[in-house]
């Protein structure tokens, strides 16, 4: 099973007694507000669930697959999640 946004905001919408309009609004602020502070370089930190920021890969020799040349792949900026204790303890069995 393949659960979307619009199946979290239904979840939100119900569990709450709220309209889906308003849980949209609160599942896409939400989203808003992690990826804004982890593009600024923040660490946003939901306890129990996990921490969202962005980690830098440095720049790193690689090869094009297709000719077998090497080349030189630039510095990134990637997001990362850590799940927390409670998260990681749900899901193992």
């Amino acid at each position: 099973m393949s659960v979307n946004k619009g199946d979290l905001t239904k979840h939100i919408a119900l569990y709450n007694g709220i309209t889906q309009k308003d849980a949209k609004q609160i599942v896409e602020s939400t989203f808003d507000f992690i990826m804004d502070q982890t593009a600024a370089g923040e660490k946003v930190t939901l306890m129990g669930f996990g921490t969202f920021e962005s980690r830098v890969r440095k720049a790193h020799k690689g090869v094009n697959p297709q000719t077998g040349e090497e080349m030189m792949i630039g510095e990134t900026v990637t997001p990362k999640f850590k799940p927390g204790k409670e998260y990681r303890s749900r899901i193992k069995k």
